[in-house]
């Protein structure tokens, strides 16, 4: 199997047979079998199965077992079984990201085992489930998920699920083994330099980053500190050819903007002025013309009224 070619017929005869001749449910048996039994078999069995989503148009296999996968259960010390499936899933998420982000809610499964308060920080959820690397597995899982989304579309679902997987990780970072703490810092230092640089997330991620500083452990406080000096690094805050952010420059290009700036509202604010003066101007004339129009009508109603005719008085016959 070192021959690619050799091995590539190989994978193409098991995806014809998987695909046209009913070989689904025997493929699946034999995979999980592989998974749980040897170890040098995790990526194969992950190439092949994208080698049958990507030229065969054939992802139910794929779905069956990351389905048989959830159910497992896993041991709380590290085991062969546990070892090899998070690599054919680390492995399986670099290459066919999309599959297994239609799985990753049942696979979520590994991360939400057991929750434990912490004693030593107040108030504060410390996630743990039996197996640390299933979830170490699931973290690398979402990184690579995250890589995938952003380099699709920006709808607005594809950033709510961009949000979660980011809320996932951060909780992580409060997990319970520090080998999950130590992976999840690293998974963050490498989505800092992803052309989106997530503003909301990067102040969240240098707030955990800060406190992770310290942790009793010497390799998480070691990848906490690698993470805030790539997050300096890779700063959105660039100028618009690059470079660092000088003092001098940004108070020079904040100069700039502030001078073009006044002149903006000096001259919208004339107009608005104008404006407003033109429009009290019409104002009043339009309610002089009102209060003309009311005397003139209230003169012509005087003079049309026709006069009310006066009593004759009767003569009163005069006294002898």
């Amino acid at each position: 199997m070192k021959s690619e070619p050799i091995r590539m017929g190989v994978y193409k005869a098991l995806c014809l047979a998987v695909k046209h001749h009913g070989h689904v449910l025997a493929a699946q048996t034999r995979i999980i079998q592989a998974l749980q039994y040897c170890e040098h078999l995790a990526e194969p069995m992950a190439e092949l199965l994208n080698v049958l989503a990507k030229e065969f148009d054939h992802v139910q296999l794929t779905d069956e077992i990351l389905r048989e996968i959830a159910k497992m259960t896993f041991k709380a010390q590290e085991n062969k079984e546990s070892r090899v499936i998070s690599k054919f899933l680390v492995k399986l998420a670099e290459t066919i990201p999309r599959t297994v982000l239609r799985q990753m809610a049942v696979l979520q499964v590994h991360l939400d085992s057991e929750v434990r308060l912490s004693f030593i920080i107040p108030v504060q959820l410390i996630y743990v489930s039996q197996s640390y690397p299933m979830r170490i597995a699931i973290v690398d899982v979402i990184g690579y998920l995250i890589r995938d989304l952003v380099g699709g579309n920006d709808e607005q679902s594809v950033q709510k699920q961009i949000d979660v997987f980011f809320d996932i990780l951060n909780e992580r970072t409060r997990d319970l083994s520090s080998y999950v703490r130590t992976k999840d810092l690293s998974v963050l230092t490498k989505l800092c330099d992803l052309p989106t640089k997530f503003p909301k997330q990067r102040l969240d991620m240098s707030k955990l980053a800060v406190g992770m500083l310290e942790d009793k452990v010497a390799t998480v406080r070691k990848n906490a500190l690698t993470l805030l000096s790539q997050l300096v690094i890779t700063h959105p805050y660039g100028l618009m050819h690059g470079g660092l952010m000088a003092r001098k420059d940004w108070e020079e290009h904040y100069d700039e903007v502030s001078r073009d700036l006044k002149k903006m509202e000096d001259v919208v604010g004339k107009a608005v002025e104008n404006a407003e003066e033109a429009a009290e101007a019409e104002k009043s004339t339009a309610e002089d013309g009102e209060d003309e129009e009311d005397g003139e009508g209230c003169d012509d109603d005087d003079q049309d009224e026709p006069q009310a005719p006066k009593k004759m008085r009767k003569a009163r016959p005069k006294k002898k």
